[in-house]
């Protein structure tokens, strides 16, 4: 009996269709399966492909944009309620500007960094909050307060000039204050989240010296509260409440960490930096009442 051959060969045109087929398996070539099924196949399937949706990601831009708004937000609400402390008379005044004193500036730029993705963005959130924030704050009182404005020279002549300079100066301080600290108050809260555990405390502890410096400096050097009388009060409840609001901050936002934690290195790193702080305050307070 003689051999026969795999291959298989048909008369009928949809025999001849079949081997192709059969053939072109074999041979792997998949455009000519393809061109036996259907010529138009092929079309087909490519404008299919073209007009199936797909479900984009979020682009980078989209999340800059939404992280600009948060941080103008920010800077723009914490400027505004440090203006309506100096502008809004009695008690209500004065409860705004012990609460949004110099701690308060400086734990939205740790919170602004904490949250951030990457450690460069943390120190640009933690600058442009407290920048925005200055801004809006002397813009304010170059507008609507005027405090700048009414003031007589001991010739008896005008003081306006002398006055806007004032402001000038006092805007150019705060801005790079707000420049180098926002910044390093950034990453300091971007590391405290991401890095290991003896960095994570270490900028943890460091974060609530800078934050606190203010008031231990006002604790250690200022007397006013020796004094008996509604300024000495104000000055002592000013100090201890930013070195509270320091504590609660740092303290919450290095628990919601979710990686290993060391509570004693947070403390040592505290305490050493603090002497540093309280100087840097030191240098700070002089500059502003004999240069501002």
């Amino acid at each position: 009996m003689p051999r026969t051959s795999r291959r298989l060969t048909f008369s009928a045109p949809g025999h001849q269709a079949r081997g192709r087929i059969l053939d072109a398996a074999k041979a792997r070539d998949t455009s000519e399966l393809w061109s036996v099924i259907d010529p138009n196949c092929l079309q087909r399937s490519s404008r299919m492909r073209v007009q199936m949706p797909t479900k984009s990601a979020p682009s980078s831009t989209q999340s800059r944009t939404g992280l600009l708004v948060r941080v103008l937000l920010l800077g723009a609400g914490l400027g505004l309620t440090a203006f309506l402390g100096d502008y809004v008379a009695g008690d209500t005044g004065q409860f705004l500007t012990v609460v949004f004193s110099g701690a308060a500036w400086g734990c939205c730029a740790l919170v602004a960094g904490y949250f951030a993705v990457a450690w460069t963005r943390a120190a640009v959130t933690g600058a442009a909050a407290l920048v925005v924030a200055t801004l809006v704050y002397y813009t304010l009182i170059l507008v609507i307060s005027r405090r700048w404005q009414g003031g007589v020279t001991e010739d008896g002549g005008s003081a306006d000039l002398a006055g806007l300079a004032s402001i000038a100066r006092a805007t150019a301080f705060w801005l790079a204050a707000s420049i180098c600290g926002g910044a390093l108050l950034g990453v300091l809260g971007h590391l405290a989240r991401t890095g290991d555990t003896f960095l994570s405390a270490l900028c943890a502890g460091t974060g609530w010296a800078l934050l606190a410096g203010q008031g231990l400096y006002l604790l250690l050097f200022a007397p006013g509260w020796l004094i008996a009388d509604m300024f000495g009060h104000f000055l002592f409840f000013s100090a201890v409440f930013n070195v509270v609001l320091a504590s609660v901050v740092v303290c919450t936002l290095y628990a919601r960490r979710a990686a290993r934690r060391s509570w004693p290195v947070v403390a040592a790193a505290a305490f050493g930096v603090s002497v540093v702080s309280v100087a840097l305050w030191g240098v700070v307070e002089g500059v502003r009442t004999s240069a501002l």
